[in-house]
């Protein structure tokens, strides 16, 4: 089908199809989606990074007349379960390496997308952990995509300038 892109912006990235529609950039740092259910956090994350590839790549997007990308120099992603038992990872040191590694790279002009931010270890020190990887690349100018099921990222995020919650 056609794009509706209207082309890579430096401010915001907006695309929307339906009720997928998501806003992110410029004003907003980060953007933590968070709903009880399973299925469709991880899907709209998966959806967000694919279409910005594509429109950075000139691919034709399926989205709504006006969308806009923002061109990142670099996206990152954490996507999936990264237990290994080679390495005797479990799914939290996993998640850890790979975020950690992320955050010691993004900066201005990053996308960063996380699934389930904070999982994998007691929920206490999993929000605090959470919220604490949000601070940090917002801090650093990374734009932020992330998953979470803590109550307490979603109070984070409803307090913080910069930060949102998605549903």
């Amino acid at each position: 089908g056609e794009t509706g892109v209207s082309g890579c912006d430096d401010r915001v990235l907006g695309w929307g199809v339906g009720p997928e529609g998501i806003e992110v950039g410029a004003w907003l740092g980060a953007v933590l989606i968070a709903r009880p259910s399973t299925g469709g956090k991880t899907v709209a994350l998966k959806t967000l990074g694919l279409l910005t590839l594509m429109a950075q790549a000139g691919i034709p997007v399926p989205c709504d007349e006006g969308s806009r990308f923002v061109c990142y120099e670099r996206i990152f992603a954490d996507i999936g379960d990264e237990q290994s038992i080679e390495q005797s990872l479990s799914t939290f040191s996993g998640h850890m390496t790979a975020i950690i590694d992320i955050m010691e790279r993004a900066g201005p002009r990053s996308l960063v997308l996380l699934d389930e931010l904070g999982a994998g270890t007691d929920p206490t020190e999993g929000a605090a952990l959470g919220i604490a990887i949000v601070e940090r690349l917002i801090g650093q100018g990374a734009t932020l995509v992330a998953t979470t099921h803590h109550s307490e990222l979603k109070l984070y995020a409803h307090r913080t300038p910069r930060v949102t919650n998605a549903s």
